[in-house]
């Protein structure tokens, strides 16, 4: 336990006084060769191979401890500072909102300061709801993962609903399937809604509007067993195959009223599972494909039960 703590705490102290983890990683090297040194001079041949073996693995290990303490604590403090700007710009954000609204009601006779006003709010709320979604996106990269057994169609019911509500979405023919033996996931309730939303709404948002249709279909996934394959499609194709390789980038969107964290929000959550998530194009539509974790009782069913 002391040692581990040594270990970790190095990590931290590199971040802290700002070391290059090239250096770290020199420095070990550098103890490798020290001890091998001293092996091969004390140690009688036919034993220095297994101690050597051990010095190794122990420099490994080492290693290992310290660079995820160096990672981890870097990125928890990067995530600090960039959650601490969002939820700092909400206020003068609120403060602009305020006086455009204020402009217009003194000055509502004049269209052209009415129309200024009105691009000032429209701006305004849009960056309320960017400083919004990156204080959730860090909320949800931050949050360990819970395996918690979760049933997935009262949250896509709800999750559906929630989006049909909403009064800027267009009306959709919903198609859903889904497998009893995949109805029960390994996931955190709060994070399966997430990631749902985020994906349905984008695939409702974007359906054809002379065909608005999206297909949500869940079995277990036949090639990696305890995992279900979670596929989504629509009849829209607004994407082009270069848009494809950025789709699920943070701040990336095609509408420009739009935040764009949803999709990254939903690959973090899945990769979160050690799951996976893929977006392709198909004929009249574009699919998208999720593998999440089944609840440990549906990922031991037989293969027999399993649909093909």
């Amino acid at each position: 336990d002391e040692l581990l703590t040594r270990l970790w705490r190095s990590g931290q102290a590199h971040v802290a006084y700002n070391v290059d983890h090239r250096l770290i990683s020199m420095a070990y090297a550098l103890a490798r060769v020290f001890l091998h040194e001293k092996v091969v001079a004390n140690v009688p041949g036919n034993d220095a191979p297994p101690v050597l073996r051990a010095i190794d693995a122990f420099i490994d290990f080492s290693l290992l401890v310290e660079t995820d303490a160096f990672v981890t604590f870097a990125t928890r403090c990067e995530l600090d500072v960039i959650q601490g700007i969002a939820h700092q710009v909400r206020n003068p954000i609120m403060v602009i909102g305020s006086q455009a609204r204020r402009l217009v009601r003194l000055r509502g006779q004049d269209a052209e300061v009415t129309a200024a006003a009105q691009v000032v709010l429209e701006e305004a709320a849009r960056l309320d709801a960017l400083a919004r979604s990156v204080t959730h996106y860090m909320d949800v990269s931050q949050r360990e993962p819970a395996a918690e057994i979760t049933p997935l169609s009262p949250i896509l019911q709800a999750v559906l609903a929630r989006i049909a509500a909403q009064p800027d979405r267009p009306k959709v023919i919903i198609d859903l399937a889904v497998a009893p033996e995949a109805d029960r996931l390994a996931m955190a309730p709060n994070d399966l809604d997430t990631l749902l939303f985020a994906l349905l709404d984008n695939a409702v948002r974007y359906a054809a509007p002379e065909n608005p249709r999206v297909s949500v279909l869940c079995q277990p996934n036949n090639g990696r067993r305890g995992f279900a394959m979670l596929t989504i499609e629509n009849t829209g194709q607004t994407l082009t195959a270069e848009e494809l390789t950025r789709i699920f980038s943070p701040f990336h969107s095609t509408d420009p009223m739009a935040t764009g964290m949803g999709l990254a929000m939903a690959k973090t959550i899945a990769r979160k599972y050690s799951g996976g998530i893929a977006m392709g194009l198909i004929e009249g539509g574009t699919r998208c494909v999720l593998t999440l974790p089944l609840a440990q009782e549906a990922a031991a069913a037989p293969d027999a039960a399993l649909p093909h």
